[in-house]
């Protein structure tokens, strides 16, 4: 399946958390959280798809893990030290056999902070 889309901003100099629920559909048609006991997750950003400029987010699968929710962050350190700007970015959970899911991607906007 293709990996969902979404875009959105980060403020330079801020601490950012966010999290998305990944779900999955049966047979039936019925929708519910997806498990991800025995994942990891994975996401970075770059100023362009070719950048060898690459910034990660710190990632974690929540516990439940039944609940399908998955971390990203980054504090304002971090965020402090990024040039504003348009990046991409994907994000990506890594089975226990070492099968790789890319499950979202899109642009984030880094906002230049005034205050500093």
């Amino acid at each position: 399946m293709a990996a969902g889309k979404y875009n959105f901003t980060i403020d330079q100099g801020s601490d950012f958390l966010t999290f998305f629920t990944l779900k999955t559909t049966n047979n039936s048609g019925v929708t519910s959280n997806r498990d991800l006991a025995g994942y990891t997750a994975r996401a970075s950003m770059r100023p362009t798809l070719e950048s060898s400029t690459v910034y990660n987010f710190v990632t974690g699968i929540t516990t439940p893990t039944t609940n399908g929710k998955i971390t990203m962050s980054l504090d304002a350190g971090a965020t402090s030290v990024i040039p504003a700007g348009i990046y991409v970015y994907d994000l990506e959970i890594l089975s226990g056999t070492g099968g790789v899911e890319r499950v979202l991607q899109g642009k984030i906007t880094l906002t230049r902070e005034v205050t500093r």
